[in-house]
């Protein structure tokens, strides 16, 4: 039987995933894609690396970078799937962080603050 943890993760990783594992792993191969079978380009389960709602931004993005990994699936501790992060999801939040720190050390420089 499969947990619906493995469904969600299909679906998702799936449908993002498909056209880089697609493009890296039978077109520039010269695999015949009338042949070639998902099971045989797909990342196995047990590889599929995921983080929990409580790993902070940082975590994640060095995780992406590190990994090369485009999004990170977010699993709760019980192993239900609480949703996906992008690397555009991390960019928008670091880019807040370093304009409000900037806003920060303007006011510093002023003495407005």
């Amino acid at each position: 039987m499969t947990c619906p943890l493995v469904h969600s993760l299909t679906l998702s990783l799936g449908l993002r995933s498909f056209a880089r594992d697609y493009l890296t792993k039978v077109v520039v191969k010269g695999r015949n894609s009338h042949n070639t079978k998902v099971c045989d380009i797909m990342t196995p389960v047990k590889e599929l690396v995921m983080v929990t709602p409580t790993n902070s931004v940082l975590d994640v993005m060095e995780l992406m970078v590190e990994k090369n990994f485009r999004h990170v699936p977010v699993v709760e501790q019980c192993g239900t799937m609480a949703g996906m992060v992008s690397i555009k999801d991390v960019v928008h939040v670091m880019l807040k962080e370093h304009k409000e720190e900037v806003g920060r050390l303007n006011e510093y420089i002023q003495g407005t603050f």
